[in-house]
């Protein structure tokens, strides 16, 4: 079906991301493919950092876009029954839209999420996040319906935002505290919607600065900001390589609030950077 080609980009996106040299034949796909590309693909540990460790709810499907809730019982993320790599990169075609499930600890079993229609049997939605306010975010292609943009759209506890456009916005985060709503532009860029709640989500977004976006135009894409704002993770890839990615974070140094009037205020903020 048309409406599927917006996934095709979606999911293509984030194959590519994982194909070993950003090429991927297909010879291999199988469940055991997962297994060898775990045993080859070993992280490197930062200090400070734990080892990561399988959770028993992992299987011979593609997940994606995770979501840890803060007090850590339950994660939700992108289902999607088989290998995207294969469906997509290989065959142009996914074999099904992917959907929003959630785990709950100790996280040996899942389930769809059945609100805001993040089941439906058409609409594929991925990118779910909740933030402080209890707002569910998710991205999704079911506007297309309305508009036949083949884009990826935002939206917010099942609503579709006026600040989208015919751009593909993905991994949505909204920090409330700063009231910012950050987002993956075609899973390249970072970009910003300042003010967002304030203006009614009706804003023009705009990119990110440096950092986490670079002046060179690398890739920098899944941003997540701790709860004050101050802190913010986010993903690029490793130096030399296209398909190899290291998770880094900035801080904001200092804040500086310029009211133009008793009732509004601007925040500027310089940040630094360093390896996650």
């Amino acid at each position: 079906m048309e409406w599927r080609r917006s996934w095709i980009a979606v999911l293509g996106a984030l194959a590519a991301a994982c194909a070993n040299g950003g090429e991927y034949d297909g010879a291999a796909a199988s469940g055991d493919r997962f297994a060898k590309a775990r045993a080859t693909d070993v992280p490197k540990i930062a200090e400070g950092w734990s080892a990561p460790v399988r959770l028993d709810v992992s299987g011979d499907y593609w997940g994606d876009s995770l979501w840890v809730t803060p007090d850590g019982s339950a994660i939700y993320f992108m289902y999607y029954p088989g290998d995207a790599m294969t469906d997509v990169v290989v065959r142009g075609e996914p074999k099904h839209d992917p959907d929003v499930y959630v785990s709950e600890a100790p996280f040996r079993s899942m389930r769809p999420v059945d609100r805001f229609q993040l089941d439906h049997p058409v609409w594929g939605c991925a990118g779910p996040m909740i933030d402080d306010s209890g707002d569910f975010w998710f991205m999704s292609n079911r506007q297309w319906e309305e508009d036949r943009s083949l884009d990826t759209d935002i939206y917010r506890n099942g609503e579709f935002l006026a600040f989208n456009t015919d751009d593909s916005y993905t991994n949505p985060h909204s920090c409330v505290a700063t009231d910012e709503l950050w987002f993956d532009l075609h899973d390249e860029r970072i970009m910003v919607l300042r003010d967002a709640a304030e203006n009614g989500f009706a804003g023009e977004a705009e990119l990110a600065p440096e950092p986490p976006n670079s002046p060179k135009k690398g890739r920098r894409t899944a941003p997540v900001a701790e709860p004050d704002g101050r802190t913010m993770y986010f993903r690029r890839p490793a130096t030399g390589s296209a398909t190899v990615w290291s998770i880094f974070t900035c801080r904001r140094r200092r804040r500086r609030v310029e009211r133009a009037d008793p009732g509004s205020s601007g925040v500027r903020s310089t940040v630094s950077v360093s390896r996650a």
